[in-house]
């Protein structure tokens, strides 16, 4: 069942790519991001809430200070993953932003064990190493195809990644102590408070300035219909992460998934984004497979 759960994550995450790939370029700026982001997080609320119902477990939205602390980690980090997210889909190829996510699953491994204890033996920590080795290559593949990153282009990669991973901590922790479907409602209501009260806030301090602030306003349908289709997704991806995550350990979940999603999304990237591919990405890709057989053996 575990690895039903993480088929079903797997492939929302790859709907959730594509769609945030299609409108990269409104997010040139950090109101647009905002907005984007502010909107997907309200419709997962909403689809949270909807869950919530189904399950009869109204009386878990009861106030546990120990329990919010976890739901405003939780959306905290998502805010920071899925901003940078868009930010960074715009300006490097999609298949070296998969492998910074995939670097996510290591912190989220790691951290499991130390906490909880799961196991990481020999095979499982070469595997981990093989990973980190794709990455190096995947990062000369982009330099080929996008230029070199800069400073600013590679702290916003490595947010990403790093929040991706404690994002995906965090529902191990939830899931390890509560297990209760409350957890991604809480995460998204926090997340649309969180971004939609710092887009409001930016908005103020620009007309201060006597700067327009029309770039946030997006009209296109649509790009409605996208942000619609990518919130569906991430709450699709998120639900069934975690419930797999209270299954499968971390040392096979995330690195797998990620793995995965690499594979897949660099196939996409090719068919649908036209990104080109060679020797160096083939090899970082392949290095990446092997790196996923050596955690599953």
């Amino acid at each position: 069942m575990g690895y039903l759960f993480l088929t079903v994550a797997l492939f929302s995450g790859l709907v959730k790519g594509y769609c945030s790939k299609r409108i990269g370029n409104l997010s040139d700026n950090i109101n647009s991001a905002l907005y984007i982001n502010s909107l997907r997080m309200g419709i997962c609320a909403a689809f949270g809430f909807i869950i919530i119902l189904i399950n009869k477990q109204l009386a878990y939205l009861a106030f546990d200070m120990d329990v919010f602390l976890l739901y405003i980690l939780s959306a905290a980090s998502m805010c920071v993953f899925v901003v940078t997210w868009l930010f960074a889909v715009k300006n490097e190829s999609y298949m070296y932003l998969s492998i910074f996510t995939m670097l996510g699953s290591v912190v989220t491994t790691i951290l499991s064990n130390i906490l909880y204890k799961e196991t990481i033996n020999k095979s499982q920590y070469i595997g981990i190493i093989i990973l980190v080795f794709s990455v190096i290559l995947m990062a000369n593949y982009n330099k080929e195809l996008k230029n070199k990153t800069n400073f600013s282009g590679l702290g916003i990669l490595i947010l990403c990644g790093l929040s991706s991973g404690i994002t995906d901590f965090i529902q191990k922790v939830y899931m390890k102590n509560y297990s209760k479907s409350v957890f991604n409602f809480y995460t998204y209501v926090i997340s649309f408070i969180i971004l939609g009260i710092t887009l409001i806030l930016l908005s103020v301090i620009k007309q201060k300035k006597g700067n327009s602030d029309t770039e946030n306003k997006i009209i296109d349908k649509i790009v409605y219909i996208f942000i619609t289709v990518m919130a569906i997704a991430l709450f699709s991806n998120s639900f069934f992460k975690t419930l797999a995550s209270g299954i499968l350990p971390s040392v096979k979940l995330y690195p797998v998934l990620q793995g995965a999603m690499l594979i897949l999304s660099t196939v996409m990237s090719v068919v649908l984004f036209k990104e080109k591919i060679n020797k160096t990405a083939v090899i970082g890709i392949i290095l990446s497979f092997v790196g996923l057989v050596f955690i599953n053996i």
